[in-house]
């Protein structure tokens, strides 16, 4: 039986399904929070300003706990990360990404069926 993972940023979530093609293309990503986590600042945020700014237009951006984001796998790079929220489409940074915390819903969903 696998265990519920810690939330993590959204970044690492989509290198994570990214790495492992998923067919679908996408995945869906539950926010649970903006901002550090603990004390740690993103990696690509080069300082606290550059972090404030991009967790502000997250906010613009309507992104807040509890809303599910659609996230796209089709950049051939790191960089933008395609995501839809709430029927709006957008195109997000890294460091940006890195501010959005939650859970993959792909991976509770195989928690689910593997207890079944």
């Amino acid at each position: 039986m696998s265990q519920e993972k810690s939330p993590r940023n959204l970044y690492q979530a989509w290198t994570d399904v990214k790495s492992r093609r998923t067919p679908k293309g996408e995945f869906q990503f539950l926010v649970q929070g903006l901002g550090r986590e603990g004390e740690q600042m993103p990696s690509s945020a080069q300082t606290e300003a550059d972090q404030s700014l991009a967790c502000g237009r997250l906010l613009d951006l309507g992104i807040v706990a509890g809303e599910v984001l659609v996230v796209q796998l089709r950049a051939a790079w790191s960089e933008p990360i395609y995501i839809e929220v709430q029927g709006a489409q957008f195109a997000l940074r890294r460091t940006e990404a890195e501010c959005i915390f939650g859970r993959d819903l792909s991976d509770l969903s195989t928690a689910t069926e593997e207890r079944k």
